[in-house]
Order: structure tokens, then sequence, then C-alpha cells
């Protein structure tokens, strides 16, 4: 203002002052973008399209070379900015891809590539939740696995109350193990009517007999007479003397 006063009519002087204000704004306006990148990307951003703004005239005024290596020095900073923030934009936007993916996959109870997901994605709330869900879920899913594969079906009543049962993982295993659990009470009747034949009929029909409670019905009725197998230790002859003798004894 002062070389204004003194020197109205000096052309370098009113060029110095501008330069210089356009300078001063645009590095505070760089400087604010930068304090923004991580929480405000979207603003960092346009904070350093105004930046660029007020870079634009100073070109005329940037008369020798630190004037002009200054502008340079600015623009660059500008730039880098403004690459910082769009890094921070496209980076969200990858999480929030990531995070509805995950969420897909969770529904699907494909765990492992949702768990791989969120691995991805340390310390965010979101992807940290969907991952302790995850863990749960794939623990009951593994737990009643394993008692399927030793045909043991107490497991069936408690998950059919459980909200992940229709998932398909789920969905699945309970349908085999509702079908070999039924097959197993056909087999529990037939041995208490112990017909070893019918029993021996149906083990051969099904593929999960090799399981500890098929297996364990089969060894019985291996060991156990079938009705065919009981041979009468004395002939018809015999009996029906036997039988004379006994109506001669009792004067029948």
């Amino acid at each position: 203002a002062a070389a204004r006063l003194s020197c109205p009519g000096d052309a370098a002087v009113a060029n110095g002052i501008a330069f210089a204000a356009a300078m001063t704004n645009a590095l505070e306006l760089v400087n604010q973008a930068r304090g923004l990148t991580n929480r405000q990307p979207t603003n960092a951003v346009a904070l350093c399209n105004l930046a660029s703004e007020k870079l634009q005239p100073v070109g005329r005024w940037a008369t020798g070379v630190v004037r002009s290596r200054a502008v340079e020095a600015l623009k660059t900073a500008v730039g880098q900015a403004k690459a910082a923030a769009q890094n921070e934009i496209a980076k969200e936007q990858q999480k929030k891809k990531d995070l509805d993916k995950a969420q897909d996959l969770f529904a699907k109870g494909n765990y492992d590539e949702a768990l791989g997901l969120c691995a991805s994605h340390p310390g965010v709330a979101a992807f940290d939740s969907l991952a302790e869900s995850s863990r749960t879920e794939q623990k009951a899913y593994n737990e009643a696995k394993a008692s399927f594969t030793k045909g043991e079906y107490s497991f069936i009543e408690p998950l059919e109350k459980q909200r992940y049962k229709g998932k398909q993982p789920f969905a699945d295993l309970l349908a085999k193990a509702v079908e070999e659990n039924k097959v197993l009470e056909e087999l529990k009747a037939l041995k208490q009517a112990t017909n070893w034949t019918a029993v021996k009929s149906r083990l051969a029909e099904v593929a999960f007999k090799s399981k500890p409670p098929f297996a364990a019905l089969a060894a019985v009725a291996e060991t156990s007479p079938t009705p065919s197998a009981i041979v009468p230790t004395q002939s018809l002859a015999q009996l029906d003397a036997e039988l004379e003798m006994y109506q001669v004894w009792f004067g029948v």
C-alpha cells in the first residue's frame, strides 16, 4: 500500500504487489488443502483447483528467474497436494467397493474370501465388525460340519434356529444332515424290531454307511442271525414222535 502511495504510476511495483498477493493466496489454499487431504479429500481437491486459478495470472507478473522459480515451485506443490487428495478419494472408493464385496461374500457364507478382504483394511471399524461376524459364523459351520462327518446330528435343531441357517453352506449341510438322520432313525427302528435283513438292505442303499453310527449298526447286523439262519435242531419227524409221546403221557 505504501509503495502504491509513493509510486502510483509505477507498473513494476503494482505488478510486484499483485504477484505477492496471488502467491500468498495460492499458498494459503494449498496449506488448507493439505490439512484436509485425509479427512475431506474432495474439499482438498476443490481448494487445489482454486489455488490453480489464483496462479493463472501470475505468469505476466513473474518477471525474473526468482519469481519464475517460485511460481513453478508453488504450481508443483498444488499438483502434489491435489494428487494426494485424489489418491485418498480413490482409496475411499476402493474401500467402499471392497466393503460391498465383503458384505456380499459374507451374506453368501463365503467366509474365507470375506475375511481376506477385511484383512486388507485393518483398523477400519466396518471391516473389523464384519470380520468378527464372519469368524463367528465360520466357527459354527466348521463345528457343525465336524459333527456331520462323524454322523452326529444333534446340531440340526439348534442350527435351524440360527439366522444364518439359510446361507448356502448351512442350507446344504442341514439338508444332508436331515436326510442322513432320517435314515439313521429308520435303522434304529429296524434294529429294535430285530429285522437285521432290512437293516442290511437299507445300509446297502446309502453312501454314508461308513460313518460311525451306521458302521456300528452294520457290525451288529452281521453278527445277528436272520430268521432264515435259525435252523431247527430236530427234524419234523422227531418232533412229531415227541408230541405223540407227550400225548400218551398226559392222556391227551
